[in-house]
């Protein structure tokens, strides 16, 4: 049986389940302790303002005092007072940027915080002389997330590598659909000029060697997205497509093979091509966002 964690949202299954008072279930050590320490310092509206978001899992905090000792080179003099960037893993939300606020602003000492939830680069303003830096990292791990060094071009990197993965896969996209398109022209036409049974069963065999890669490779995303949205009992729109694409191209298959039907191998390719170059579009958008931001930030 499933259930879903009272911090991080994500659902779990019940053997593995810690249960606190009140009946709250919480899928390790870490939610738990993180839920106790939000609510007992008055931040319990997070939970609010997270509404059906989820989180990652919470770390357990194990060695966290030897891990904040690792962030004190990073430290930068800003004038009178000291600066850190920093990378926090775990942002998934405009709640995430609230909690981290409310909780780093609640230390004495602090001065500034801007947080980018694109990059999800934090930049902390601070007085060294009433706090020190590795009392800013146990805070951080105590709501939930995990600082990590930041290197400027670490996330762009990231996005980069991104870009040509989607480039590589809209390619393929784009050369097997404008090739089905042809064959599909080809068969369509076939109705009012005749076409013989063994040129039709042809063409569907080639329609479906080109759109067998375009679902299973470009459409590898909309597979992991909607992996995700079945997971999370949260539909979405990976989950639609996917379901669309697979539907017609299993049908298409069986109509192949019993030719008791037409195929629609053409359908699936545009689908799946189409939807994709929105998502690739989406990558570049990102990119050229983060290029901006870090620029405004440094």
């Amino acid at each position: 049986m499933k259930c879903r964690c009272a911090h991080c949202k994500q659902s779990f299954d019940e053997s593995a389940m810690i249960e606190a008072k009140g009946g709250l279930k919480f899928c390790c050590v870490g939610c738990k302790g993180v839920y106790e320490i939000l609510n007992e310092s008055g931040l319990g509206e997070f939970y609010e303002r997270l509404g059906k978001n989820t989180l990652n899992p919470a770390s357990s905090g194990a060695n966290v005092k030897n891990l904040a000792a690792n962030f004190s080179e990073l430290v930068t003099k800003e004038g009178e007072f000291s600066k850190i960037s920093l990378l926090i893993d775990g942002i998934t939300c405009s709640a995430c940027i609230w909690l981290l606020e409310k909780a780093l602003f609640s230390l004495p000492g602090i001065l500034e915080v801007n947080i980018n939830s694109l990059s999800q680069k934090a930049v902390i303003v601070y007085d060294e002389q009433e706090l020190l830096v590795e009392q800013i990292i146990e805070k951080i791990y105590a709501v939930g997330y995990t600082p990590k060094a930041y290197a400027a071009s670490q996330k762009e990197d990231e996005l980069v590598k991104k870009r040509r993965n989607f480039y590589a896969k809209a390619l393929v996209g784009v050369f097997a659909t404008m090739n089905i398109m042809w064959l599909a022209i080809a068969q369509y036409g076939g109705y009012f000029s005749g076409i013989r049974s063994d040129v039709k069963d042809l063409l569907s065999f080639a329609q479906f060697v080109l759109a067998t890669p375009v679902l299973f490779y470009t459409g590898s995303e909309f597979f992991n997205g909607a992996k995700i949205a079945i997971k999370n009992a949260s539909p979405n729109m990976d989950l639609l497509v996917i379901t669309g694409a697979s539907i017609t191209y299993i049908y298409s298959i069986f109509a192949m093979f019993t030719r008791s039907g037409e195929s629609y191998f053409d359908s699936v390719a545009m689908i799946i091509t189409f939807v994709f170059i929105g998502k690739f579009l989406e990558i570049l958008g990102k990119k050229k966002a983060l290029e901006t931001s870090n620029f405004l930030s440094d």
